[in-house]
């Protein structure tokens, strides 16, 4: 009787096919990524940084920028919070209507 391959190498194969499928899906590209049909060469397909970062002068002045605008920002936001009158606690019976306030006034002038 002819006997088929073994248990041993059978699981050999399963788990070089596995490890085949798992580098191909590993790989770094896709295939529809080859633009050479369209004239593109290598240097055109390597990989280039999204931005260069600035250069230390250029990002030394644009930090002292932001502090610049951030310490602006402070100063403006304590100007316009310090002098609101409608914030100041209330000090003895305020009129609520125009009436009342002309009243309160002369009450006031009276004393």
């Amino acid at each position: 009787a002819a006997s088929g391959p073994s248990s041993a190498e059978v699981h050999a194969e399963a788990r070089a096919a596995a490890r085949q499928a798992a580098e191909r899906a590993r790989g770094s590209g896709c295939p529809f990524d080859d633009h050479t049909a369209f004239g593109a060469n290598k240097e055109d397909m390597a990989a280039r940084p999204r931005h260069t970062p600035p250069r230390a002068p250029e990002a030394r002045a644009a930090m002292e920028v932001a502090k610049d605008m951030g310490r602006q920002n402070r100063i403006a936001q304590q100007k316009f919070g310090a002098g609101t009158p409608w914030d100041a606690p209330e000090t003895g019976a305020v009129p609520s209507c125009g009436s009342g306030a002309a009243a309160y006034q002369q009450a006031v002038a009276a004393t």
